[in-house]
């Protein structure tokens, strides 16, 4: 019997033995596991970019962008702003200026592809040495704040210009931008971006006839129009891309969305054969002037 109590004794000094043995290496694991998924866990005052080198050497999508977020590999946190890794951003719509962030991957243009010098979108000569940028649908005027998380270098620049055009890619830096931002060499980059100032809003038009003066053309093809068509038709004064006088147009409709403009034109080149030359035209507001209007009262948007 003695050795039996002996034995169960032992037995259960082994069993307390182990639980303490246990519970001092639970307590030196739980907080390095709680620090690690504090960590993981993405702070909405805080902007979370990963995996910067993978960005460099392919231009990702706006999903990749955001899956990458998700995974939670390396990341560098800057505090007081919100992160939208996947911005849901409407066709030809620019967001309010906020304290919102957007991921995009940026390139920069301008040095060796000979368009320095040359007419940007907005109709003014495009200077590569100047703190521009070009924007697929952001309005011209817009000031963008950028920054590069991977050097911590960060310029405000003025969209002036259309583009990127090349899959992938959301913003094309002017030269100097580039270099400010420190990503002039890598040619494709990801960087953070907020909206300081949004620019006069864009819309389309579809233009039908162009002239010095306002010609016998444009009454009769205005009046037959406006008896066919849903939406107003108008004489306007405007100043070409890269002119520096002002000449006249006949156009049709304002529309927020090119999808919209080109159903407008379908609907034009079935109403009359000389529509058929008819163009698609991106303009600001506040840069044209309305002389006359067929049919219907304009209601500025």
């Amino acid at each position: 019997m003695k050795r039996k109590n002996i034995g169960a004794i032992l037995a259960l000094g082994c069993i307390f033995l182990v639980g303490f043995l246990l519970g001092i290496y639970t307590q030196k694991e739980v907080p390095e596991q709680a620090e690690q998924a504090e960590q993981a866990v993405l702070d909405p005052e805080s902007v979370v970019i990963i995996d910067l080198d993978k960005f460099l050497r392919k231009a990702p999508t706006p999903a990749e962008i955001a899956e990458l977020v998700r995974q939670h590999r390396e990341f560098k946190v800057i505090p007081a702003v919100t992160v939208v890794p996947n911005a849901p951003e409407n066709e030809q719509r620019c967001p309010e200026p906020s304290s919102q962030i957007y991921c995009k991957v940026a390139s920069n243009y301008g040095h060796n592809d000979g368009f320095h010098g040359e007419i940007a979108s907005n109709g003014q000569v495009y200077n590569q040495w100047s703190m521009v940028c070009a924007h697929k649908y952001y309005p011209y005027g817009t000031m963008l704040e950028l920054h590069n998380p991977e050097k911590g270098y960060s310029c405000w620049v003025e969209v002036v210009d259309r583009g990127p055009y090349h899959a992938g890619r959301q913003i094309d830096l002017s030269t100097l931008a580039a270099k400010v931002l420190g990503v002039e060499k890598q040619g494709v980059a990801p960087i953070l971006m907020r909206i300081v100032r949004r620019g006069a809003p864009m819309y389309f038009t579809v233009q039908l006839r162009a002239s010095d003066s306002v010609g016998a053309d444009f009454q009769r093809l205005g009046e037959r129009l406006s008896q066919k068509v849903s939406f107003p038709l108008y004489v306007e004064k405007y100043l070409p891309r890269g002119a520096t006088t002002f000449k006249h147009r006949l156009v049709a409709g304002r529309f927020a969305q090119k999808k919209q403009a080109e159903r407008a034109r379908r609907q034009l080149r079935r109403a009359d054969r000389r529509c058929r030359g008819a163009l698609i035209c991106e303009c600001q507001s506040g840069t044209t002037e309305v002389i006359q209007i067929f049919g219907y009262r304009l209601a500025e948007k």
